[in-house]
Protein backbone atom coordinates (compact mmCIF):
# COMPACT_ATOMS: atom_id res chain seq x y z
CA UNK A 1 0.00 0.00 0.00
CA UNK A 2 1.25 3.46 -0.84
CA UNK A 3 1.84 5.42 2.38
CA UNK A 4 1.05 8.69 0.60
CA UNK A 5 -2.26 7.51 -0.78
CA UNK A 6 -5.36 9.27 0.48
CA UNK A 7 -8.56 7.36 1.03
CA UNK A 8 -11.91 9.02 0.55
CA UNK A 9 -13.01 8.24 4.11
CA UNK A 10 -9.65 8.31 5.92
CA UNK A 11 -7.18 11.05 6.79
CA UNK A 12 -3.74 10.90 5.16
CA UNK A 13 -1.25 8.61 6.90
CA UNK A 14 2.06 10.08 7.97
CA UNK A 15 4.99 8.92 5.92
CA UNK A 16 7.61 7.08 8.05
CA UNK A 17 11.03 7.86 6.74
CA UNK A 18 14.25 5.99 7.33
CA UNK A 19 15.40 8.89 9.51
CA UNK A 20 12.40 8.51 11.79
CA UNK A 21 12.91 4.75 12.14
CA UNK A 22 16.55 5.28 12.98
CA UNK A 23 15.64 7.92 15.59
CA UNK A 24 13.18 5.56 17.28
CA UNK A 25 15.75 2.80 17.32
CA UNK A 26 18.38 5.06 18.92
CA UNK A 27 15.88 6.27 21.50
CA UNK A 28 15.05 2.70 22.56
CA UNK A 29 18.77 1.92 22.79
CA UNK A 30 19.41 4.95 24.98
CA UNK A 31 16.53 4.06 27.28
CA UNK A 32 17.88 0.51 27.64
CA UNK A 33 21.37 1.85 28.38
CA UNK A 34 19.99 4.21 31.03
CA UNK A 35 18.10 1.37 32.70
CA UNK A 36 21.20 -0.82 32.69
CA UNK A 37 23.29 2.05 34.08
CA UNK A 38 20.87 2.55 36.96
CA UNK A 39 20.93 -1.16 37.72
CA UNK A 40 24.73 -1.22 37.62
CA UNK A 41 24.99 1.88 39.83
CA UNK A 42 22.62 0.35 42.36
CA UNK A 43 24.59 -2.90 42.32
CA UNK A 44 27.92 -1.09 42.72
CA UNK A 45 26.59 0.98 45.60
CA UNK A 46 25.38 -2.16 47.33
CA UNK A 47 28.78 -3.83 46.96
CA UNK A 48 30.92 -0.75 47.70
CA UNK A 49 32.29 -0.78 51.30
CA UNK A 50 32.71 2.99 51.23
CA UNK A 51 29.29 4.07 49.94
CA UNK A 52 27.44 1.27 51.67
CA UNK A 53 26.77 2.38 55.23
CA UNK A 54 26.41 -1.15 56.54
CA UNK A 55 30.07 -2.03 56.04
CA UNK A 56 31.98 1.06 57.09
CA UNK A 57 35.49 0.41 58.45
CA UNK A 58 35.97 -0.09 62.18
CA UNK A 59 39.39 -1.00 63.57
CA UNK A 60 39.58 -2.82 66.89
CA UNK A 61 42.77 -3.40 68.89
CA UNK A 62 42.60 -5.82 71.81
CA UNK A 63 44.97 -7.60 74.14
CA UNK A 64 45.63 -8.33 77.81
CA UNK A 65 46.52 -5.70 80.37
CA UNK A 66 50.08 -4.30 80.07
CA UNK A 67 50.37 -5.40 76.43
CA UNK A 68 50.97 -1.87 75.11
CA UNK A 69 47.65 -1.32 73.29
CA UNK A 70 47.37 2.41 74.01
CA UNK A 71 50.79 3.30 72.58
CA UNK A 72 50.16 1.27 69.43
CA UNK A 73 46.71 2.82 68.98
CA UNK A 74 48.11 6.36 69.11
CA UNK A 75 50.74 5.56 66.47
CA UNK A 76 48.12 3.86 64.29
CA UNK A 77 45.74 6.80 64.58
CA UNK A 78 48.48 9.13 63.38
CA UNK A 79 49.10 6.95 60.33
CA UNK A 80 45.52 6.38 59.18
CA UNK A 81 43.73 9.57 60.22
CA UNK A 82 42.00 7.87 63.14
CA UNK A 83 40.43 8.76 66.47
CA UNK A 84 40.47 6.49 69.52
CA UNK A 85 37.60 5.13 71.61
CA UNK A 86 38.67 3.48 74.86
CA UNK A 87 37.02 0.13 75.56
CA UNK A 88 38.31 -0.06 79.13
CA UNK A 89 35.88 -0.41 82.02
CA UNK A 90 38.36 1.29 84.40
CA UNK A 91 39.46 4.29 82.37
CA UNK A 92 35.95 5.75 82.37
CA UNK A 93 36.49 6.93 85.97
CA UNK A 94 37.68 10.40 86.86
CA UNK A 95 40.59 10.97 89.27
CA UNK A 96 41.85 7.38 88.86
CA UNK A 97 44.68 7.79 86.36
CA UNK A 98 47.66 5.81 87.60
CA UNK A 99 45.95 2.59 88.60
CA UNK A 100 43.91 2.45 85.39
CA UNK A 101 46.97 3.06 83.18
CA UNK A 102 45.39 5.91 81.23
CA UNK A 103 47.55 6.92 78.25
CA UNK A 104 48.27 10.28 79.86
CA UNK A 105 51.60 12.11 80.02
CA UNK A 106 52.84 15.64 80.68
CA UNK A 107 52.18 16.61 77.05
CA UNK A 108 48.53 15.55 77.12
CA UNK A 109 46.00 18.32 76.53
CA UNK A 110 42.63 18.12 78.20
CA UNK A 111 41.02 21.12 76.56
CA UNK A 112 37.76 20.12 74.95
CA UNK A 113 37.75 20.94 71.21
CA UNK A 114 35.62 24.00 70.33
CA UNK A 115 35.35 24.87 74.01
CA UNK A 116 36.56 27.84 76.06
CA UNK A 117 37.62 25.55 78.90
CA UNK A 118 41.40 25.69 79.06
CA UNK A 119 42.37 24.65 82.57
CA UNK A 120 41.48 21.38 84.20
CA UNK A 121 39.88 18.09 83.19
CA UNK A 122 37.39 18.04 86.04
CA UNK A 123 36.10 21.55 86.72
CA UNK A 124 32.77 22.89 85.51
CA UNK A 125 29.99 20.76 84.09
CA UNK A 126 30.37 17.12 83.19
CA UNK A 127 31.97 16.59 79.81
CA UNK A 128 29.73 14.94 77.23
CA UNK A 129 30.75 11.46 76.13
CA UNK A 130 30.98 12.70 72.56
CA UNK A 131 33.64 15.27 73.55
CA UNK A 132 37.20 13.91 73.52
CA UNK A 133 40.33 14.73 75.42
CA UNK A 134 43.44 15.20 73.29
CA UNK A 135 46.35 12.91 74.08
CA UNK A 136 49.49 13.20 71.94
CA UNK A 137 47.47 15.06 69.36
CA UNK A 138 44.87 12.29 69.02
CA UNK A 139 41.25 12.61 70.24
CA UNK A 140 40.42 9.98 72.88
CA UNK A 141 36.86 9.19 73.95
CA UNK A 142 35.25 7.50 76.97
CA UNK A 143 38.08 8.43 79.34
CA UNK A 144 37.23 10.41 82.51
CA UNK A 145 33.47 10.49 81.91
CA UNK A 146 31.96 9.34 85.23
CA UNK A 147 32.55 9.74 88.96
CA UNK A 148 34.18 6.94 90.99
CA UNK A 149 30.88 6.19 92.74
CA UNK A 150 28.97 5.59 89.49
CA UNK A 151 28.58 2.40 87.49
CA UNK A 152 29.11 1.88 83.77
CA UNK A 153 27.86 -1.09 81.77
CA UNK A 154 28.53 -2.82 78.47
CA UNK A 155 25.14 -1.68 77.23
CA UNK A 156 25.93 1.95 78.10
CA UNK A 157 29.31 1.62 76.41
CA UNK A 158 27.65 0.29 73.26
CA UNK A 159 25.26 3.25 73.04
CA UNK A 160 27.93 5.83 73.80
CA UNK A 161 30.46 4.32 71.40
CA UNK A 162 27.93 4.18 68.55
CA UNK A 163 27.19 7.91 68.95
CA UNK A 164 30.91 8.71 68.92
CA UNK A 165 31.56 6.49 65.90
CA UNK A 166 28.90 8.31 63.88
CA UNK A 167 30.55 11.63 64.73
CA UNK A 168 33.97 10.30 63.72
CA UNK A 169 32.59 9.04 60.39
CA UNK A 170 31.00 12.46 59.82
CA UNK A 171 34.46 14.02 60.05
CA UNK A 172 35.74 11.55 57.43
CA UNK A 173 37.98 9.79 59.94
CA UNK A 174 38.43 6.20 61.08
CA UNK A 175 37.29 5.03 64.55
CA UNK A 176 39.78 2.86 66.43
CA UNK A 177 38.41 0.88 69.38
CA UNK A 178 41.12 0.04 71.91
CA UNK A 179 40.83 -1.90 75.14
CA UNK A 180 40.92 -5.09 77.09
CA UNK A 181 37.33 -5.26 78.35
CA UNK A 182 36.08 -8.13 76.21
CA UNK A 183 32.40 -7.64 76.98
CA UNK A 184 32.57 -4.03 75.77
CA UNK A 185 34.18 -5.13 72.51
CA UNK A 186 31.57 -7.81 71.96
CA UNK A 187 28.72 -5.42 72.76
CA UNK A 188 29.89 -3.00 70.08
CA UNK A 189 30.94 -5.43 67.34
CA UNK A 190 28.30 -8.13 67.81
CA UNK A 191 25.58 -6.47 69.84
CA UNK A 192 23.97 -7.60 73.07
CA UNK A 193 20.79 -9.51 73.68
CA UNK A 194 17.84 -7.65 75.17
CA UNK A 195 18.11 -7.82 78.96
CA UNK A 196 16.04 -6.37 81.82
CA UNK A 197 17.03 -2.89 82.93
CA UNK A 198 19.00 -2.48 86.14
CA UNK A 199 17.00 -2.76 89.34
CA UNK A 200 19.03 -0.83 91.90
CA UNK A 201 16.88 -1.87 94.85
CA UNK A 202 17.54 -5.54 94.06
CA UNK A 203 21.23 -4.81 93.52
CA UNK A 204 21.51 -3.19 96.95
CA UNK A 205 19.94 -6.26 98.56
CA UNK A 206 22.41 -8.54 96.76
CA UNK A 207 25.32 -6.27 97.71
CA UNK A 208 24.26 -6.41 101.36
CA UNK A 209 24.19 -10.21 101.20
CA UNK A 210 27.68 -10.23 99.72
CA UNK A 211 28.93 -7.89 102.42
CA UNK A 212 27.37 -10.00 105.16
CA UNK A 213 28.17 -13.51 103.89
CA UNK A 214 30.94 -12.91 101.36
CA UNK A 215 31.17 -12.99 97.54
CA UNK A 216 31.21 -16.77 97.48
CA UNK A 217 27.71 -16.87 98.97
CA UNK A 218 26.28 -15.12 95.89
CA UNK A 219 28.53 -17.11 93.59
CA UNK A 220 27.11 -20.38 94.96
CA UNK A 221 23.61 -19.02 94.38
CA UNK A 222 24.55 -18.26 90.79
CA UNK A 223 25.90 -21.79 90.29
CA UNK A 224 22.49 -23.16 91.27
CA UNK A 225 20.35 -20.95 89.00
CA UNK A 226 22.77 -20.38 86.11
CA UNK A 227 25.70 -22.83 86.12
CA UNK A 228 26.78 -21.84 82.60
CA UNK A 229 27.29 -18.21 83.61
CA UNK A 230 29.00 -19.28 86.81
CA UNK A 231 31.62 -21.10 84.72
CA UNK A 232 32.35 -17.94 82.75
CA UNK A 233 32.37 -15.48 85.66
CA UNK A 234 35.24 -15.33 88.13
CA UNK A 235 34.12 -15.90 91.76
CA UNK A 236 35.60 -12.51 92.75
CA UNK A 237 33.85 -10.55 90.00
CA UNK A 238 30.99 -9.31 92.19
CA UNK A 239 29.40 -6.86 89.69
CA UNK A 240 28.96 -9.57 87.05
CA UNK A 241 27.70 -12.10 89.63
CA UNK A 242 25.11 -9.59 90.83
CA UNK A 243 24.07 -8.71 87.28
CA UNK A 244 23.62 -12.39 86.38
CA UNK A 245 21.49 -12.98 89.48
CA UNK A 246 19.56 -9.77 88.82
CA UNK A 247 18.63 -10.89 85.31
CA UNK A 248 17.55 -14.29 86.60
CA UNK A 249 15.36 -12.88 89.41
CA UNK A 250 13.78 -10.23 87.16
CA UNK A 251 13.15 -12.37 84.09
CA UNK A 252 12.96 -15.91 85.45
CA UNK A 253 15.52 -17.11 82.93
CA UNK A 254 19.34 -17.25 83.16
CA UNK A 255 21.41 -14.57 81.47
CA UNK A 256 23.38 -17.30 79.67
CA UNK A 257 20.27 -18.25 77.69
CA UNK A 258 19.96 -14.69 76.43
CA UNK A 259 23.48 -14.14 75.13
CA UNK A 260 22.68 -14.62 71.48
CA UNK A 261 24.77 -12.52 69.13
CA UNK A 262 23.02 -9.95 66.96
CA UNK A 263 25.68 -8.88 64.46
CA UNK A 264 25.99 -5.19 63.80
CA UNK A 265 25.89 -4.87 60.03
CA UNK A 266 26.83 -1.17 60.18
CA UNK A 267 30.55 -1.88 60.72
CA UNK A 268 33.20 -3.82 58.89
CA UNK A 269 35.27 -4.67 61.95
CA UNK A 270 38.93 -5.54 61.54
CA UNK A 271 40.15 -6.90 64.87
CA UNK A 272 43.82 -7.09 65.83
CA UNK A 273 45.34 -8.47 69.01
CA UNK A 274 48.73 -8.08 70.67
CA UNK A 275 50.16 -11.47 71.54
CA UNK A 276 52.97 -11.72 74.08
CA UNK A 277 54.86 -14.75 75.27
CA UNK A 278 53.40 -15.40 78.70
CA UNK A 279 56.64 -15.05 80.64
CA UNK A 280 57.37 -11.67 79.06
CA UNK A 281 53.83 -10.44 79.65
CA UNK A 282 53.94 -11.41 83.31
CA UNK A 283 57.25 -9.62 83.67
CA UNK A 284 55.72 -6.49 82.12
CA UNK A 285 52.80 -6.73 84.57
CA UNK A 286 55.14 -6.95 87.57
CA UNK A 287 57.18 -4.01 86.30
CA UNK A 288 54.09 -1.92 85.66
CA UNK A 289 52.86 -2.45 89.21
CA UNK A 290 56.20 -1.16 90.48
CA UNK A 291 55.99 1.85 88.15
CA UNK A 292 52.47 2.63 89.38
CA UNK A 293 53.71 2.59 92.95
CA UNK A 294 56.56 4.93 92.04
CA UNK A 295 54.13 7.20 90.17
CA UNK A 296 52.08 7.63 93.34
CA UNK A 297 49.03 5.39 93.11
CA UNK A 298 48.80 5.24 96.90
CA UNK A 299 48.56 9.04 97.12
CA UNK A 300 46.06 9.00 94.24
CA UNK A 301 43.88 6.60 96.21
CA UNK A 302 44.11 8.72 99.38
CA UNK A 303 43.08 11.85 97.44
CA UNK A 304 40.00 10.11 96.06
CA UNK A 305 39.00 9.00 99.55
CA UNK A 306 39.51 12.56 100.84
CA UNK A 307 37.06 13.77 98.20
CA UNK A 308 34.43 11.78 100.06
CA UNK A 309 34.10 8.71 97.85
CA UNK A 310 33.36 5.50 99.73
CA UNK A 311 35.84 2.66 99.81
CA UNK A 312 33.31 0.40 98.12
CA UNK A 313 32.79 2.80 95.19
CA UNK A 314 32.68 0.99 91.82
CA UNK A 315 35.73 2.92 90.60
CA UNK A 316 37.81 1.51 93.44
CA UNK A 317 36.94 -2.11 92.64
CA UNK A 318 39.73 -2.25 90.07
CA UNK A 319 43.04 -4.04 90.44
CA UNK A 320 45.52 -2.18 92.60
CA UNK A 321 43.04 0.03 94.43
CA UNK A 322 41.29 -2.86 96.16
CA UNK A 323 44.64 -4.29 97.24
CA UNK A 324 45.95 -0.98 98.58
CA UNK A 325 42.68 -0.38 100.44
CA UNK A 326 43.37 -3.52 102.45
CA UNK A 327 46.78 -2.08 103.34
CA UNK A 328 45.26 1.27 104.36
CA UNK A 329 42.69 -0.58 106.49
CA UNK A 330 45.46 -2.50 108.22
CA UNK A 331 44.27 -5.84 106.84
CA UNK A 332 47.56 -6.59 105.11
CA UNK A 333 51.15 -5.39 104.97
CA UNK A 334 52.22 -3.31 101.99
CA UNK A 335 54.45 -6.10 100.62
CA UNK A 336 51.55 -8.55 100.83
CA UNK A 337 49.21 -6.11 99.09
CA UNK A 338 51.72 -5.59 96.26
CA UNK A 339 52.34 -9.32 95.80
CA UNK A 340 48.61 -10.09 95.67
CA UNK A 341 48.11 -7.18 93.25
CA UNK A 342 50.71 -8.59 90.87
CA UNK A 343 49.31 -12.10 91.17
CA UNK A 344 45.70 -11.05 90.58
CA UNK A 345 46.73 -8.92 87.59
CA UNK A 346 48.51 -11.90 86.04
CA UNK A 347 45.39 -14.01 86.58
CA UNK A 348 43.27 -11.27 85.03
CA UNK A 349 45.52 -11.16 81.95
CA UNK A 350 45.14 -14.91 81.59
CA UNK A 351 41.34 -14.61 81.70
CA UNK A 352 41.46 -11.83 79.10
CA UNK A 353 43.44 -14.02 76.71
CA UNK A 354 41.05 -16.92 77.27
CA UNK A 355 38.16 -14.64 76.30
CA UNK A 356 39.83 -13.13 73.23
CA UNK A 357 41.20 -16.39 71.85
CA UNK A 358 37.65 -17.67 71.45
CA UNK A 359 37.12 -15.00 68.78
CA UNK A 360 38.56 -16.43 65.55
CA UNK A 361 38.23 -13.07 63.77
CA UNK A 362 41.16 -11.62 65.70
CA UNK A 363 44.42 -11.31 63.76
CA UNK A 364 47.15 -11.83 66.35
CA UNK A 365 50.41 -9.88 66.13
CA UNK A 366 53.35 -11.39 67.99
CA UNK A 367 55.11 -8.85 70.17
CA UNK A 368 58.48 -9.09 71.90
CA UNK A 369 60.70 -6.88 74.01
CA UNK A 370 61.69 -4.22 73.33
CA UNK A 371 58.19 -3.25 72.23
CA UNK A 372 58.04 -0.92 69.21
CA UNK A 373 54.58 0.71 68.89
CA UNK A 374 55.48 2.45 65.62
CA UNK A 375 56.55 -0.81 64.01
CA UNK A 376 53.38 -2.59 65.15
CA UNK A 377 51.25 0.29 63.86
CA UNK A 378 52.97 0.06 60.46
CA UNK A 379 52.25 -3.67 60.38
CA UNK A 380 48.57 -3.11 61.11
CA UNK A 381 48.38 -0.40 58.45
CA UNK A 382 49.96 -2.78 55.96
CA UNK A 383 47.48 -5.53 56.83
CA UNK A 384 44.64 -3.07 56.35
CA UNK A 385 46.04 -2.20 52.93
CA UNK A 386 46.06 1.52 53.52
CA UNK A 387 48.61 4.31 53.79
CA UNK A 388 46.05 6.73 55.11
CA UNK A 389 42.31 6.33 55.17
CA UNK A 390 39.23 8.51 55.05
CA UNK A 391 35.59 7.60 55.05
CA UNK A 392 33.97 8.92 51.88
Amino acid sequence: MNLTAVSADKTPKRQITAKTLNYRKNTKTQIAKAQNYRKDAKRQKHNNPITQKTIRPLIVLVGPTASGKSAVAIELAKKINGEIISADSRQVYKYLDIGTAKPINKNSKFQIPNSKLKTTRYKNARRKVTEPIIIDGIPHYLIDIIEPDERYSAGKFQKDAEKIIENIYARKKIPIIVGGTGLYIRALVDGLAELPSANYELRKKLEKLAKKYGKNYLYQRLKKVDPLSAKKIHPNNLPRIIRALEVYYLSGSPISSRHTKTNHQSYQAKIFGLLWERKQLYQRINERVEKMLQAGILNELKKVLKKGYAKNSPGLEGLGYQHLLKYLDGKSKLEEAIDSWKRDTRHYAKRQMTWFKKDKRIHWLKVNEPSNPKKIAREIRSLLGMNSCRVM
